[in-house]
């Protein structure tokens, strides 16, 4: 697998400079705390993307400038559905909230280059999960954790308009110092832990998936599609090591997936994975063990399923080992998390 360098839509970093400038800090300013050139800067997002690293260099250039610690927040609120620029068209356009869900997850590499996407829809519930891909410092997490979350209302809140239902959406972060601005964002619920595993939740009843949007077309949603592939990486460009292996503990039917099974699968060595894994910063077995946590609560969050079933489901026989390795990782038994969050 040949490596790439991360690349991010160039549109939002364009967006926190236009945010920017509406509080009376220009771009160049900007730009330039950033340490980057402004020409060099136009040419590339003329080409619709940056490096991550660029983009990163102009969030962080912006909170020193700025010093709002809501600065995250307020990003998050201009991040309408047009701001994905195409993609924007197709989730408009979508027949309901699923679709939407499931159009972002497809085309999420026109969305967020920092943080992976999944959803998973049950009989009763849907639930989207951002996860940071690779590693990353805590205000970093922070900052890209609020923007998703945020963003997440702003979205539901144009395509829904008054017809808008509670829903939860969990940030793994202390309680911001700007609080009460959450808490105007009501119906949507925001819960804080710091102790969570990195990442964004955000849990919907059926009934709020199912709600019909009022502009839906099928062939625009084709359309936006067929134009969004187009503007994939080409084929010989392989994604990140870091992406493929999530992908198939995700899609693996029997747990735990082990190094050595995922090799085989690559048809590589598992010392060869377990380097090109270092070299995004991460070790496999935090890698499993974060999915395997995310895999554990969404099976504890179907009612439907008993906590022995969810241990078997795992790998486990013995239901008992199952609840101490779920308490070890987060404190609580199944039975309790399964209480808080059903």
């Amino acid at each position: 697998m040949n490596q790439r360098t991360p690349t991010a839509p160039s549109r939002y970093a364009l967006q926190m400079l236009t945010l920017l400038e509406s509080w009376g800090i220009g771009r160049e300013s900007v730009l330039e705390r950033a340490g980057l050139d402004q020409a060099e800067f136009n040419r590339k997002q003329r080409n619709l993307r940056i490096t991550l690293a660029e983009a990163e260099r102009i969030y962080v250039a912006a909170a020193e400038l700025s010093q709002r610690k809501d600065l995250a927040f307020e990003f998050g609120l201009r991040l309408t559905p047009t701001s994905h620029g195409l993609l924007g068209y197709g989730l408009i356009g979508s027949p309901d909230i699923h679709a939407v869900w499931s159009l972002a997850i497809r085309q999420q590499f026109h969305l967020t280059a920092a943080f992976s996407m999944a959803y998973r829809r049950s009989e009763n519930m849907g639930r989207a999960e951002f996860a940071p891909v690779g590693s990353m410092s805590q205000d970093r997490v922070w900052f890209y954790q609020e923007v998703l979350a945020v963003a997440t209302h702003t979205t539901m809140r144009l395509l829904l308009g008054e017809r808008m239902r509670p829903y939860d959406v969990r940030l793994a972060m202390r309680v911001p110092e700007h609080i009460e601005r959450y808490l105007a964002l009501s119906p949507t619920r925001f819960h804080f832990s710091p102790d969570a595993p990195p990442g964004v939740i955000v849990s919907m009843d059926a009934a709020l998936l199912a709600l019909p949007l009022p502009m839906p077309s099928p062939d625009i949603v084709a359309g936006v599609e067929k134009q969004l592939n187009k503007q994939l990486p080409s084929a010989e460009t392989e994604p990140s090591w870091v992406k493929v292996v999530c992908k198939i503990i995700n899609q693996a039917e029997q747990w735990p997936v082990t190094l050595k099974g995922l090799a085989a699968q690559l048809d590589v060595s598992e010392r060869t994975v377990d380097r090109r894994l270092k070299q995004e910063g991460v070790l496999f077995s935090e890698l499993h063990d974060g999915l395997w946590l995310d895999r554990a609560c969404t099976l504890l969050s179907n009612n439907r399923m008993t906590v022995a079933e969810v241990a078997e489901r795992l790998g486990y026989q013995d239901a008992a080992n199952f609840s101490r390795a779920f308490r070890r990782r987060t404190q609580k038994s199944p039975s309790e998390y399964r209480t808080q969050h059903m």
